[in-house]
């Protein structure tokens, strides 16, 4: 029985490799019909089910890995997560902290529980579990993204530039990196960088309304009137744009 499960158990791997997620689907749970303790079965279920916006059904099949293997420090991490899309923080902060007490080193982990720590608005409690992300994985690009937002947040606009700088080292095609890097050199009162940095966010994503207005704004204080409009213009395209496509739905 257990080597019939493990054949669909790889079977649905693949399935789920290719992106075929309803395929895998079926055979995880023939796998699982055969062998009911296959928690990795129930752990990709969960990862399926998160990716087609299945919350509650994801929550589920990651609440069965736990409980056939307590000790399984990815599946309280992929819980944590689950419950942080719900907007259930302090659940999601505890999934986190049993995730690191069964690996301390887990630098996702401590991203994620700082992340769900700065939607709480526990800023100095995000800053530290960011810096041991970091800490343990120099390269964790998301982690320096993140903590750049918290020191934009509170006023650290040398760090938090530091920190955007860094992200973009380690991917420099993220328009997001660059707008927040142009927001906080705008409000260190840096205006020639901020202006270069937002447009490096539209070459990068052309669409990036809140990137137009900005720097729209920045133009009209400057007095390049002409240059204002164009970019105004552009946000306003957009604006109507998105709002049609709204109406449509």
């Amino acid at each position: 029985m257990k080597n019939q499960a493990q054949k669909h158990f790889n079977l649905a791997n693949l399935y789920k490799d290719e992106g075929k997620d309803d395929e895998a689907i079926k055979e995880y749970k023939i796998a699982l019909e055969l062998n009911p303790n296959l928690a990795e079965a129930y752990n990709n279920l969960g990862i399926i089910y998160k990716k087609k916006g299945q919350l509650e059904q994801a929550l589920k099949e990651y609440k069965k890995v736990i409980e056939i293997n307590p000790n399984l420090s990815q599946a309280y991490d992929n819980l944590g997560i689950i419950y942080h899309g719900l907007s259930l923080y302090d659940q999601a902060i505890d999934c986190y902290k049993r995730a690191l007490k069964t690996n301390p080193s887990n630098p996702r982990a401590h991203n994620n529980l700082a992340t769900a720590y700065d939607e709480k608005g526990e800023y100095e409690e995000a800053l530290q579990e960011y810096k041991k992300a970091i800490e343990i994985d120099p390269n964790l690009r998301e982690a320096h993204y993140n903590l750049g937002i918290i020191y934009g947040t509170i006023g650290k606009h040398e760090e938090a530039i530091g920190e955007f700088k860094k992200a973009i080292e380690l991917n420099s095609q993220d328009s997001e990196t660059y707008y927040n890097l142009a927001l906080t050199y705008k409000n260190k009162g840096a205006t020639k960088e901020a202006v270069k940095e937002y447009e490096k966010s539209i070459e990068l994503n052309p669409n990036f309304m809140e990137a137009h207005h900005n720097l729209g704004k920045i133009y009209q204080e400057k007095g390049e009137h002409q240059k204002a409009a164009k970019e105004f213009g552009k946000y306003l395209q957009l604006l109507k744009a998105q709002t049609g496509r709204s109406r449509s739905l």
